[in-house]
This record gives C-alpha cells, structure tokens and sequence, in this order.
C-alpha cells in the first residue's frame, strides 16, 4: 500500500491524502484444528464452526465462524489463529476455552398463604462433546410438586435451529381434587438474530382428575376423570435486556398462540394467546448507582369453538407473587363451588399490569416500591369490566448466588376473605 499527499489548491494548510493498494496474496483454508478444549468433539466443533477446508480465508469469515462457535454459549473465549503456508494455504486453530460443562442452581421461595417452595436444575452442557443439553428439574411446594427431563440438539438439518425434547410430570393438589399430570413437548428452535427465537411445538398432555365432592344431602361421590389433549404452538420471544437477572435497560417480549381440536385428533377445540413484554428504563442515579423503572405487562385471551367450555387445565388465573402481588395465588376473577368448596375458577381472558421503581441503597442493598393491577375474566367479552390493585415495597440484596428478594404487598381492592397484606422471599426480581 503506498501514500501520495498534495497540499489543496483552496486550502494550503490540509492535505488531499490518496491510498493506492494493491491486493495481498489470496489464501485458502487448508485445514481447521481446535486447542484447549476438555470436552467438545473436534469433529462437532469443526461443522459448528462451518470454515470448510478449500474455502477462502478472509477476515469475515473467520470472525464469523468464531461467532458461531461463540454463540453456543460452551466457552469463555473463542481466540483464531493463523499460519500462513508457502503454498497458498492457511491453518486456522480456534483456541477454545470452555465454561464448567455441568451447571446446577437452585432456588426458594416463601409466600403468604403457600409455605415453602423450592426449585433445583442440573444441565450438562456439552453432553457426548456435541453441544447436546441435557438437563433435568425439580420442584417442591406443598402443594405442587413436579419433576422435568429436557434436551436440546444443535444444528438440526444442518441449520441453525435447535430440536429440543421436554417431558414433565406434576401433582397438583387443590381442595377438592388432585391432578397427575405427565406432559410431552417436542418443539423447533429457530434462531432470529442475537437476541431472538421463533418456537413450533407439539406438545401431548394427559391429565388424571381425582377426588371427591359432597354433596349434601346426597352424601360423597368420587370424582375421575382424564383428559388426554394433543396441542400445536408457535411463539416468538426476543430478548434485549442489557442483564437477564438485574436488567437496567432494554426490553423483553414474547408471545405463545397454541391450539387443540379435531383435525388434530383432540376432543377439545380452542385457541389460546398469551402475550407478555417488559421494559426497563434508567431514570436517575444514586452515586454510581442506577435507579430503574421496571414495567411489565400481560395480556392472554382464549376462544373456543362449538360451544364448549374452555377445560381449567387450559384458563388463565392470576394473582399472587408473579401476578398481582397483595393477593392469594390464583385467587383472583371468578370462582366456583365445589360440594361447598369455593375455590378459583379461572377464566378465557386475563390482564396483568406490574410497575416497579428499583433503586440502590448502601452496600449490596437495594429496595423497590412497586404497583401491580389486573384480573381475569370468565368470558372475553367482560375484559376490562373490573381491575384489582395493590401496592407495596420491598427490599433486594445481591448476593454471589443471585439476588434475594422479599416483597410486603398490600391489596387496594380488599374483599372480606383477604388477607390485610403479603409477604414474599425467594429469588431474583419478579420479572
């Protein structure tokens, strides 16, 4: 490359600069090796990278393949490297160094009215050496307990989409009934850009209701009934949030529309969308500090076709400490008796406002003061009629584990059975 300068004819002071370049001598990739890694398959790592011997090599695409590497989220730190040959060729090696290929946390909760909740997940990710995930997860409350498998295959097809399997098992035990419930999930992950995802899921759900109601003066009769249901998906999600845990800035969104009906060899015939986006703000500092207004809303309707109703497993509740906090879990909207039992009945249309001010105080300490608002609706045509507020305050403390949380909600809109107030502990933000 050389430099040529002449001063300006306008302008004496300033200089009109021309590069004159020539072209470099070309070169081709002559093989892609791989360093440092403990457990990724060369063999995996090469079709990820996607650098194919003969190709040529410029800077792009050698970026680009280690963006691809980069994107699994196996490694810390993705480093290329090159030797030039006296042939033309080139010998590329990624220097890889890997994240802690097994992964376990863990989390509580502790709520008014529930009691203890505790949740575990394990995953290993880079199974066989192949970016394959595997992972299990459980769930302890009281009252509802499951169990969840899950895995996750790169590059189907050849392609950046991801299949993934999920099958759960749960007890649900409510006042009158218990529900088992033993759920399979097979869905296509399809990448949209960085941040984003667009999900097709087949899901087949089985469901067994017992129990037994009373019915004065007639006396107790057992309740058994299953429900078997294959269900179709899609749902998009992106994600901008400048942290997943504590974000400061950036928004999330995702939207869920599934479906059963006969064409798909189900008794039941509905649609169901559940739309839900967060959004986070800088709005002032303490010290070094940020303080962030935290917004989140929730919006999910259903409709069903020839006239049935739409099974409870299927209807929206809302309230408790992810909802409209102040108030039981799924205790607002309508209700339904039982054989003398009244307990939550759900609904086709649900609304979930949560707005929050987090802001800094000393040391690893922090508080928020927050507004929740919402219900649900037993018909679509009633969204909006009725809206339950409540208000409250609460304090955050980060910790090497994640933040801990406890929150002290109080309902605006109390009815008789209510509790004056709510108190929440568990971990991380509620949204």
């Amino acid at each position: 490359m050389g430099v040529e300068s002449a001063p300006l004819a306008e302008d004496p002071a300033q200089l009109d600069l021309i590069f004159r370049v020539r072209d470099g001598r070309p070169y081709r990739v002559a093989e892609v090796r791989f360093a440092g890694q403990r457990f990724t398959h060369p063999r995996w790592a090469a079709r990820a990278a996607a650098l194919a011997a003969g190709a040529p090599l410029t800077l792009e695409a050698l970026d680009e393949a280690r963006r691809r590497l980069f994107g699994h989220g196996l490694y810390r730190a993705v480093v290329p490297a090159v030797d030039y040959l006296d042939d033309g060729g080139a010998v590329v090696t990624f220097d890889l160094e890997e994240r802690p290929r097994l992964r376990v946390a863990y989390g509580f909760r502790w709520a008014t009215g529930e009691g203890l909740a505790a949740v575990v997940d394990a995953v290993d990710r880079n199974a066989f050496g192949r970016g394959v995930k595997l992972g299990v997860r459980a769930r302890w409350a009281q009252d509802d307990k499951s169990g969840r498998f899950f895995s996750s295959v790169p590059n189907v097809f050849g392609t950046k989409a991801a299949l993934e399997l999920f099958v759960e098992e749960r007890e649900l035990i409510e006042e009158v009934t218990t529900t088992t419930s033993l759920d399979g999930t097979l869905q296509l992950r399809l990448p949209r850009g960085e941040r984003g995802s667009l999900r097709f899921y087949a899901q087949y759900r089985d469901s067994l209701v017992e129990g037994e109601i009373e019915i004065p003066p007639f006396g107790t009769f057992p309740i058994e009934e299953r429900l078997r249901r294959p269900i179709l998906g899609v749902q998009w999600l992106h994600d901008a949030r400048d942290d997943k845990l504590a974000a400061t800035r950036g928004w999330f969104a995702s939207a869920d529309l599934s479906g059963a009906g006969p064409v798909i060899g189900s008794d039941f015939a509905y649609l169901r969308l559940l739309a839900q986006g967060s959004r986070f703000r800088r709005v002032g500092r303490v010290g070094d500090r940020p303080v962030v207004w935290a917004q989140s809303l929730s919006v999910g309707l259903a409709r069903t076709f020839d006239d049935q109703p739409l099974i409870r497993q299927e209807r929206f509740f809302a309230g408790g400490e992810y909802s409209v906090r102040g108030y039981e879990e799924d205790g607002l909207g309508p209700l339904e008796d039982l054989g003398g039992v009244i307990r939550p009945a759900g609904g086709e249309a649900l609304l979930v406002i949560n707005q929050e001010l987090r802001f800094p105080l000393r040391g690893r300490f922090g508080g928020v003061v927050f507004f929740d608002a919402g219900n649900v609706w037993a018909r679509r045509r009633d969204f909006l009629d009725d809206l339950f507020t409540a208000a409250g305050f609460g304090l955050r403390i980060l910790t090497p584990v994640g933040v801990v949380r406890g929150d002290l909600a109080f309902p605006l809109d109390r009815r008789p059975a209510d509790d004056r107030l709510q108190l929440y502990v568990g971990f991380g933000n509620t949204f």
